[in-house]
């Protein structure tokens, strides 16, 4: 879970560090079971986006992120800050499908196509100052 928590948190700032206009959603790969088990029993929103459920500044401070996890600024004070809510949608894709030539017969066989679960996670940013 530490992992996870860590993982959040890194996509967050890396979010934080770009530019606020930011409106495309981002993707942070985390299992599926591991984010049921964060955020399963937080409240959340469906949000007006298909498909998002909207999280709280509450839900997040719960998952004991640490200090300042919601914003970022430079030594002047000043930077960015998350809005809320934030929207996050569970997605599991599958890898492409790749091909292997069978030592026998020379002909080309599909390998089975891997599972990657992933959260698509959209926030916008606005100006802060400490």
């Amino acid at each position: 879970m530490q992992a996870a928590r860590h993982t959040i948190f890194t996509s967050l700032h890396k979010r934080l560090r770009g530019n606020g206009a930011q409106q495309h959603p981002f993707e942070v790969s985390l299992p599926l079971d591991v984010y049921r088990a964060l955020f399963g029993d937080k409240p959340n929103t469906p949000a007006t986006v298909k498909g998002y459920r909207a999280y709280s500044r509450d839900a997040f401070a719960a998952l004991g992120l640490p200090d300042g996890w919601d914003y970022s600024v430079d030594n002047k004070g000043y930077g960015h800050c998350l809005v809320f809510p934030i929207l996050i949608r569970p997605v599991v894709q599958f890898s492409r499908t790749n091909y292997i030539r069978d030592e026998d017969s020379g002909v080309l066989v599909p390998l089975p196509t891997i599972p990657i679960e992933k959260l698509f996670m959209q926030c916008c940013t606005d100006a802060y100052k400490l």
